[in-house]
């Protein structure tokens, strides 16, 4: 099941969408996020049938989401490493004024998928850490990374135990996860530096991706230019 990069319009910054290609990290990527552009998935008819893939109407305005976590258990889905497809942004998006809507489906299709592939029933705060990026204001910044790589840890041993998804690559997702909440919380320091560099995580990260050399110079940079947030 392939779709494709896509250009992002109006366009005043040469701003593209350009989601991995690896069937096996696509398939763990969407534990936390849909990483398809909808518009430009190309699936055969008879596919839909043979699976019975339907979109379900209770999931409003992230059918797109659970229809592609169901289908990755049938089959391998990529991306065409070209830009086929203007994608226009604007303020009527579903994303925009729909967002609450989405949010709400969108969480019952990541706990759902923990639940059947990892065999793991988050609790509340469990989903919070899962889905959240930047650092909850409930959270000492220090607390709030510790339960993020705790709860990487957990996810790794229940796919030991359920091997629902392939290593290395599930691993690797989680540990450019681990990079990108390090990186982007508001007290780019040394010390958080040090936290994000001595854990487990960082040796799964795959180095062969360019986004991680990136994330990781930015991160570095930041930390050099940035003074400590109280």
């Amino acid at each position: 099941m392939p779709e494709t990069w896509a250009k992002i319009i109006p366009n005043f910054k040469n701003k593209y969408s350009k989601p991995i290609s690896n069937p096996e990290k696509i398939k763990t990527t969407l534990l936390f996020k849909c990483t398809l552009i909808h518009p430009s998935v190309i699936i055969r008819k008879n596919t839909l049938e043979k699976y019975n893939l339907k979109y379900n109407k209770d999931n409003k305005h992230a059918e797109d989401y659970d229809s592609w976590s169901k289908s990755v258990k049938h089959l391998p889905i990529t991306n065409i490493k070209k830009i086929l497809l203007n994608y226009r942004v604007h303020d009527s998006n579903i994303s925009n004024i729909q967002s609450n809507t989405q949010k709400q489906n969108s969480t019952k299709i990541k706990i759902r998928q923990l639940k059947e592939n990892l065999n793991i029933t988050p609790t509340d705060e469990e989903i919070l850490i899962h889905e959240n990026i930047y650092k909850p204001i409930q959270y000492k910044i220090d607390d709030f990374l510790k339960k993020e790589e705790l709860w990487f840890f957990k996810l790794i041993e229940q796919n030991k135990k359920t091997k629902s998804y392939n290593e290395p690559e599930f691993s690797q997702v989680l540990s450019q996860r681990w990079l990108q909440i390090c990186s982007v919380n508001p007290n780019y320091n040394w010390k958080i530096l040090k936290i994000f560099w001595k854990s487990p995580l960082r040796k799964k990260l795959d180095f062969r991706e360019r986004k991680n050399w990136q994330m990781l110079i930015r991160f570095f940079i930041k930390c050099l230019i940035k003074k400590p947030q109280k």
